[in-house]
């Protein structure tokens, strides 16, 4: 019988006293006398947001796990009630198809449509203290996981000195069809406003370390108005790129005629949700190993990359599924499914996809980033490019929308 047990206890405050890689590998903790007597598991995720709470679903849906145990852990004691009449929250992702294609086939994607939240099975909160020895452990726990540093997994990171805000936007009562996904590039960082409703969006400002405590320090009317004219004013634009870009326009329409194309302007925001502004630090970081015997990382805990492309979640859902692959293909050669010889395999096929798409975006927010005259020209006249031709324009909308996660 599948059970999916979540575990009311802080994981940041718990202390690994092992983890041992022998028969399996060992998570207890330093309980006072009597020591608590392990329950045996065959698979334990560490960390029940949305990388893992996704990852016991992708189990639980699993044929070939379906006499298996699996637990997850969580800090929190319940899961939030949401529903559709509750006010948006400031934590927002943009699943792209290969996400929504794994939540359709897990058999959770109609449910996420209509409540915003899957639950995942079962669940059982247990205050009692219980120690875990477990065939596989699965680390879900988040860029500061304690598992990866417990197994003294080595990472490339560095901090990018710049903060990512974000809030729920309330947009004017006459914003028809609040459909599409806003993003301008400013010297200072990109600002990003992603559609929730007809009446609501989400936003993800990145603006330097130095000028996040200014902008948090606003009033809510202030803060509404540099929203504003961070998407409509001309401020940032210099005279001169703007000058060679349409001039190079004109000569491109001669040859080529331009794409047709709808008028639209972003949509005006009239107020923020209360309490929702909020401020992160923004880093970029990788794990130089994914795996370790009978130890697996996902998500966060694996790799973390800047907000501007909206991919974080979505590279961790693209772990979910190919570990589920991968250890199903081990169930299926009869082999022990948490034998490192295929979660070497899970590792080389995410490693190859993160670590590019890592690299790209870092080059992208340092391209984006830069206020000289030339490298400005040169962006400018690609996007411009981009945008008056329709096959270009469609293709790179296309791979944004289902590139590999």
């Amino acid at each position: 019988m599948r059970q999916l047990l979540s575990l009311r206890r802080s994981l940041v405050s718990i202390r690994f006293s092992s983890y041992s890689v022998s028969s399996g590998a060992t998570v207890s903790h330093d309980w006072p006398n009597p020591p608590v007597p392990a329950e045996n598991v065959d698979v334990t995720i560490a960390g029940g947001g949305l990388v893992g709470s996704a990852m016991a679903l992708a189990f639980a849906a699993s044929p070939f796990f379906k006499n298996r145990k699996i637990v997850l852990l969580e800090s929190q004691s319940k899961l939030p009630n949401v529903s559709k009449n509750q006010p948006y929250s400031n934590r927002v992702c943009a699943l792209n198809t290969q996400s929504v294609n794994l939540f359709r086939k897990l058999g959770a994607w109609d449910l996420m449509k209509s409540v915003r939240v899957q639950k995942v099975s079962r669940m059982q909160l247990q205050d009692e203290k219980v120690n875990l020895q477990t065939g596989l452990l699965i680390a879900a726990d988040g860029y500061q996981s304690s598992i990866r540093e417990m197994a003294g997994i080595s990472t490339i990171q560095w901090n990018y000195d710049q903060f990512g805000i974000v809030a729920t936007l309330q947009l004017a009562d006459n914003t028809p069809d609040n459909v599409v996904a806003w993003q301008r590039f400013l010297p200072t960082g990109p600002i990003a406003c992603l559609p929730l409703s007809n009446t609501h969006s989400s936003l993800v400002w990145t603006v330097p370390k130095s000028m996040h405590k200014s902008m948090m320090n606003l009033t809510d009317e202030q803060f509404v108005d540099e929203i504003n004219k961070a998407f409509t004013s001309d401020t940032y634009k210099q005279d001169v790129v703007v000058s060679m870009t349409d001039r190079l326009r004109s000569y491109w329409q001669q040859i080529i005629p331009a794409s047709p194309t709808i008028s639209q302007w972003p949509p005006t925001i009239i107020n923020i949700e209360p309490r929702s502004r909020a401020a992160f630090p923004l880093s970029l970081l990788n794990a130089n190993q994914y795996v370790r015997p009978r130890l697996a990382l996902v998500g966060d805990s694996a790799h973390r990359i800047h907000p501007m492309a909206g991919q974080g979640v979505n590279m961790g859902f693209g772990d979910v599924e190919c570990l589920v692959k991968v250890l199903e293909q081990a169930v299926r050669d009869g082999a022990d499914f948490n034998s490192l010889t295929y979660l070497v395999d899970y590792e080389r096929q995410r490693q190859a996809q993160c670590l590019a798409r890592l690299l790209s975006i870092d080059a992208l927010n340092r391209l984006y980033s830069t206020k000289f005259t030339p490298v400005v020209a040169l962006r400018s006249i690609g996007l411009s490019f981009v945008n008056e031709f329709s096959p270009f324009k469609k293709f790179f909308a296309k791979q944004a929308a289902s590139s590999t996660s």
